[in-house]
């Protein structure tokens, strides 16, 4: 998907996207934690109970400045339809299993 971002202008210019690179994780601990509340966040959608752990995320960050973005179902349903104008697509299989869907990485 960042392929066909980058090969698109108009798309570049929307989403501010001037290149991306690849590094070991161990040298970019601010994508660790970044990369850690996404698998949490991902793990404990549409739980009504957290454990105290996930809950101690959700606590203020006291005097730091955070930028929150509120995600809804409308505001990922209107990214969806904005990657079907440009034709853009993931590159993941996805597989559904005993009624599950199961999401592999080609």
């Amino acid at each position: 998907m960042m392929e066909q971002i980058a090969e698109n202008p108009e798309l570049s210019a929307r989403f501010r996207y001037g290149g991306h690179g690849f590094d070991p994780k161990h040298t970019l601990l601010p994508l660790q934690a970044a990369d850690l509340w996404a698998w949490l966040w991902q793990k404990n959608y549409g739980q009504k109970k957290f454990d105290a752990f996930t809950k101690s995320l959700f606590r203020s960050p006291g005097r730091i400045p955070h930028y929150v973005t509120e995600v809804t179902d409308v505001s990922l349903n209107v990214l969806a339809l904005e990657n079907m104008f440009y034709g853009v697509q993931s590159n993941r299989r996805y597989e559904t299993q005993d009624g599950k869907v199961r999401i592999f990485r080609v």
